[in-house]
C-alpha cells in the first residue's frame, strides 16, 4: 500500500498528543474503530490512517504544542489536490489551534501530476540568463489606463533592464485593455526593447474570468504572441492550474500570484503553512515560479 504523510502543529497545554494523533488518523479515515466488529476491522484495516511519529515540545503556558505526522492511505482518495485536501485537513481545520506544516505525496499521487511544463531551469532557457538572479517588475498603476499608457509603461520597464513583467494581479477584463490587445501592446513594446537593449523579456498576462473560460482566455493570449501567463491561484483552486499546466495548448509558463495567501498561512496556531500553501502544492499543480512573500 502507499500513503500520503500529513504533519500538523498542534497547541495545547493538556492534551495528551498520542491519543489527539490517534484521534486524527481514526476520524479522518474511517471514524470510528474500537467499536466495530473484529470482521468489519480486517475489512477496514486498508483504509484506516496510521500514526507515524508524535513530537511534544513545551513551549511554556499557552505553547505547549506537538508535531504529529500522521499516513492516509492512498486507496482512500483520488489522485486531485482538493481530495488531499480535504482529506488531511478538511474537518479538523476547525479543530481549535492546529496547522498543517507539511505534505508528503506518494509516488502514486505524484504520478497524478506531471509538474511545472518549465520551470526555473525552462525559464532560464527562454530568457538566456544563467548567472544571476532574474529580475521582476510589475505594473503600477494600472486601471483605468487605456492600451497606450500600458504599453508606456511596459517599455519604460523594459529598457529598464528586467527580465520578467507582470501585470497587476488586480488587473481583469475590461474594455480599455482586453487581454489578447493588452498581449499584442505589450509584446511588441518588449520585441521593440530588444532590439534596443538585446535583452529578451518575459510578460505574464493576468489570466481572468469566469472558470469555465480560463482556457479560452489563455489560448487567447498565447495566440495574440502571450509568453507567460499569471495566474491567480488560491482564488481559483489548485485544480485549476493542474488542469491548465497539463494541458499542453497552454504552452507558456504560468506565474503563480500569492493573492489570498494571507488569509491561510500567518498565523502560528492555525492554517497552512506557506511552505505547503505556496511551495509544495503550487508545483505539485504545475505552476513555473511562484511569487512568495
Amino acid at each position: 500500500m502507499s500513503y500520503c504523510l500529513a504533519t500538523y502543529r498542534v497547541y495545547d497545554d493538556k492534551a495528551d498528543f498520542n491519543k489527539k494523533a490517534q484521534s486524527i488518523a481514526i476520524g479522518m479515515t474511517v471514524g470510528s474503530w474500537t467499536e466495530l466488529p473484529q470482521a468489519k476491522r480486517d475489512e477496514m484495516q486498508k483504509h484506516l490512517g496510521s500514526v507515524q511519529s508524535v513530537e511534544v515540545h513545551d513551549g511554556g503556558p499557552g505553547e505547549r504544542y506537538a508535531d504529529l505526522t500522521i499516513a492516509y492511505p492512498d486507496i482512500n482518495f483520488s489522485r486531485d489536490i482538493p481530495a488531499l485536501l480535504v482529506t488531511v485537513f478538511g474537518k479538523i481545520s476547525m479543530d481549535g489551534r492546529i496547522k498543517l506544516t507539511k505534505l508528503g505525496f506518494s509516488e502514486t499521487f505524484r504520478s497524478a501530476f506531471p509538474g511545472p511544463k518549465f520551470g526555473i531551469e525552462g525559464l532560464r532557457e527562454r530568457l538566456g540568463v544563467f548567472d544571476r538572479p532574474l529580475l521582476m517588475s510589475i505594473f503600477k498603476s494600472v486601471i483605468g489606463l487605456n492600451l497606450d499608457e500600458l504599453s508606456e509603461q511596459f517599455t519604460r520597464q523594459a529598457l529598464g533592464g528586467v527580465d520578467l513583467i507582470k501585470d497587476d494581479e488586480i488587473l481583469f477584463e475590461n474594455a480599455l485593455t482586453p487581454i489578447e490587445k493588452r498581449v499584442e501592446a505589450c509584446i511588441k513594446a518588449a520585441e521593440a526593447a530588444e532590439r534596443e537593449t538585446g535583452k529578451k523579456l518575459l510578460y505574464a498576462a493576468n489570466l481572468t474570468g469566469p472558470t469555465s473560460q480560463l482556457k479560452a482566455q489563455s489560448l487567447k493570449a498565447i495566440d495574440a504572441g502571450a509568453n507567460a501567463l499569471l495566474f491567480n491561484v488560491l482564488a481559483y483552486g489548485y485544480d485549476v492550474l493542474h488542469e491548465l499546466s497539463s494541458d499542453p495548448a497552454v504552452s507558456v509558463p504560468i506565474a503563480a500570484h500569492p493573492s489570498l495567501a494571507g488569509a491561510v498561512y500567518p498565523s502560528p496556531h492555525y492554517g497552512i503553512s506557506a511552505s505547503v500553501l505556496l511551495g509544495q502544492l503550487m508545483r505539485l499543480a504545475g505552476a513555473d515560479l511562484v511569487l512568495f512573500p
